[in-house]
């Protein structure tokens, strides 16, 4: 390193010394050597010192390296003068800096606090950098320094080396058996990119109207492409379940699902649970995107292979019953209290789990009808409510007993209001009418089983 070095300085030397004598012989010709002398130094100049700056440069002088120990050395020597410095300034001013302040204004106070919280958050980036700089580690040769760039990009040289072999192989043997496993070994963000980057060279998808990238363009199977993308939800850690990591890959999965049937019973089985497990979530739109993905895969999966759901589960579909209450969305209330009913009296939910969650299912199914209740006539939605009726009845006869009594008259009053305001009047509604009459008879006779069911013995 040091010979190359020697010989750089005299180069440098050179050019100065044969520039000074072009000078004093003649101006034009040192002028033009001069521009031609500076477009050579500012080359070796910017090749000696982008490696410090870009870990991935490809110039690998011994100048540069040269240069980077010099960096480093110098980044260690200042660290640790800042490192003491800033120990011997906490410990002057203690670890209670700056938290405790005592004010008679509570206002002040709060503003204070946050001030104070601020100041400690920066300290605590501070410390860390400190931490980071003092204890990096020091490179004597381009080996140490490609290892170390090596270890640090791990996990973006394994999707980008997977992107290439699925673009080399374009096989969905080769998707499904060998980057499906390979990305469950990955953590979720390198997963998750590659992921993003296969779809986007994929074509003949509902997907491809999206923003993707311009490149080769190439199709895949819909069913391995889901698979990868459940594999990765189910990667997440549940606090990690926020809007970045999930709802792009939601986003796929509720476009992708309606126009490519997953291949086996275990594929929608994994979608419903998936959907019902988000259902829950803080955020909305992953809500939204999650209720979507449930419902379909309940109605949509092949009546062999019908899903199955738990207690919890049914738990999670009455608290979204809630929040599409809660945040005023009629419409979106009525498809989940719809679901909800068809779960409960589906053969997919055991009496035992059903029996487990009675008072959360039954609670916002009161608050559901009792709402519709108290909203004109004119503005319901008449065919939708009466099917939803229909669900409840089913549900009602499955969980005979259970069934609150004033549930079941709030339902009576809704549709008899129905029937005596001749809701269903045209001709083109006749069978509608019908259902009603129907629905009416069996309500009045589960209300009957009920009230004679309370009566007091002979």
């Amino acid at each position: 390193m040091v010979l190359p070095t020697l010989l750089q300085i005299a180069l440098v030397l050179f050019f100065a010394g044969l520039l000074e004598l072009l000078w004093t012989l003649n101006h034009t010709v040192s002028i033009v050597a001069a521009v031609f002398v500076a477009i050579l130094g500012l080359f070796q100049l910017v090749t000696t010192v982008l490696p410090a700056s870009v870990p991935d440069c490809p110039y690998q002088s011994p100048q540069a390296l040269g240069f980077i120990i010099l960096v480093k050395l110098s980044r260690l020597a200042i660290g640790k003068i800042c490192r003491r410095s800033w120990n011997y300034v906490m410990n002057c001013c203690g670890d209670d800096l700056p938290v405790a302040f005592h004010w008679q204004d509570r206002g002040l106070w709060t503003a204070r606090r946050k001030f104070a919280l601020s100041v400690r958050r920066y300290i605590h980036y501070i410390d860390n950098w400190l931490n980071m700089v003092v204890a990096e580690k020091r490179l004597y040769n381009w080996r140490e320094r490609e290892r170390m760039i090596v270890d640090s990009n791990g996990e973006m040289l394994d999707t980008r080396m997977l992107i290439a072999a699925d673009l080399t192989f374009t096989d969905n043997a080769f998707l499904e058996t060998v980057v499906r496993r390979c990305l469950t070994g990955m953590k979720v963000e390198g997963a998750t990119q590659c992921f993003h980057r296969i779809v986007d060279h994929c074509s003949k998808h509902p997907w491809q109207v999206s923003a993707l990238q311009h490149g080769i363009k190439v199709d895949r199977s819909g069913a391995a492409l889901i698979n990868i993308a459940l594999d990765i939800i189910m990667m997440v850690e549940p606090h990690r379940l926020h809007n970045s990591t999930v709802l792009p890959l939601l986003r796929f999965l509720s476009t992708n699902m309606r126009w490519t049937s997953p291949s086996s019973s275990t594929q929608w089985q994994q979608l419903f649970d998936v959907g019902v497990s988000l259902l829950c979530n803080e955020w909305n739109e992953i809500r939204y995107l999650a209720f979507d993905i449930t419902a379909f895969s309940f109605r949509v999966a092949p009546e062999l292979n019908k899903v199955t759901l738990s207690s919890s589960g049914l738990q999670a579909m009455a608290s979204y019953l809630e929040f599409s209450e809660v945040k005023g969305d009629k419409w979106r209330s009525l498809v989940a209290t719809d679901l909800l009913l068809d779960c409960a009296a589906s053969n997919c939910l055991s009496d035992v789990d059903l029996n487990a969650v009675q008072a959360d299912v039954q609670k916002p199914l009161r608050d559901f009808f009792c709402l519709w209740e108290m909203v004109p006539l004119v503005d319901h939605p008449s065919y939708v409510l009466l099917g939803i009726g229909t669900s409840f009845v089913q549900f009602a006869r499955r969980n005979t007993g259970h069934v609150e009594i004033g549930l079941i008259e709030v339902i009576v009053r809704m549709f008899s209001a129905y029937g005596t305001a001749n809701v269903f009047s045209n001709e083109a509604e006749r069978q509608a009418k019908e259902k009603l009459v129907n629905l009416l008879l069996d309500l009045d006779a589960i209300l009957n089983w009920y009230m004679l069911a309370e009566l007091p013995g002979p």
